[in-house]
């Protein structure tokens, strides 16, 4: 009888044990979960980004802006890239775009893809990080909303390099990279 209840005591000292470290661990275990899929994203925006130099080195034209969303099948189906690239958040195509944030017919200049709606806590942590990486001074100003399309061609107009932005009348959470 004695060895049940030592028994008994064991498994609630571990499951008090297991509470504690859950605890003790969850906010540096959900940091480094947004780290990761930080660069996960940065990844998959600097993988198009290279394939769109090496098209524009080879080929000696650039991607047209006109064509955003099917420049990256372009580039898959000219062996710039190995597979179409996607949002490693949630599958979502990865756009090119020209300096002001549109579909011009103009060189492209950033490429960007949704991360998600306004209203979603990782996609914020994540567009965070990523001003914090680039260097942003305040990146919780940086997440203050974009509600035009003017607005989001002056955010990355002035950017020279990666960045996010909460791009309310689009997309939400967006991040991005120059070409």
């Amino acid at each position: 009888m004695s060895n049940v209840l030592i028994g008994i005591i064991g498994v609630i000292l571990f499951i008090g044990l297991a509470l504690a470290g859950a605890l003790f661990l969850g906010p540096r275990f959900q940091e480094a979960t947004v780290n990761s899929k930080t660069a996960a994203v940065e990844q998959s925006l600097s993988q198009v980004v290279h394939a769109a130099s090496l098209y524009r080195m080879q080929e000696g034209r650039d991607l047209l802006a006109s064509n955003y969303s099917t420049n990256v099948q372009t580039l898959r189906d000219a062996g710039y890239l190995k597979t179409t690239v996607a949002s490693p958040l949630n599958g979502s195509p990865i756009f090119t775009v020209d300096a002001s944030g549109g579909g011009a017919v103009t060189p492209i200049h950033h490429v960007y893809l949704a991360l998600g709606p306004s209203d979603d806590k990782v996609a914020r942590s994540i567009c965070m990080q990523i001003e914090r990486q680039a260097g942003s001074p305040d990146p919780e100003a940086a997440m203050e909303p974009v509600t035009t399309y003017a607005g989001w061609g002056n955010r990355i107009g002035a950017r020279k390099g990666p960045g996010c932005m909460n791009y309310t009348l689009g997309a939400g959470y967006s991040a991005y990279m120059p070409v």
